[in-house]
């Protein structure tokens, strides 16, 4: 499917409606593809940033794994924060703070 902005706005008021382009190809390849013409490189580095919010081995958010079971995960950050999932949606931020305690 290819989403693009139409060049005429809809009548009697100023949007612009989207139109979308539906495909069908006989040769299947993995994953899925968003096409979007005519954004700017904002809008791009939005989206692609927007996947850290996702639960999945490639999110860029996560390194390797400390701890994999059936019920939980626990990966190493690559940001000085942690970051929680919950049902495959990222739901909070760990803010750890480590003083030095004195003896």
């Amino acid at each position: 499917m290819r989403i693009q902005v139409s060049d005429q706005s809809a009548e009697k008021t100023n949007p612009y409606p989207l139109i979308y382009d539906f495909f069908q190809c006989d040769r299947l390849g993995e994953g899925t593809r968003l096409i979007v013409s005519g954004v700017s490189a904002k809008f791009l580095k939005a989206m692609a940033e927007s996947l850290t919010h996702f639960y999945n081995t490639g999110n860029a958010l996560l390194a390797e794994p400390i701890v994999e079971t059936s019920d939980f995960s626990v990966y190493r950050s690559t940001t000085p924060s942690g970051h929680v999932f919950y049902r495959g949606l990222k739901r909070g931020l760990l803010l750890l703070n480590f003083r030095k305690l004195s003896a």
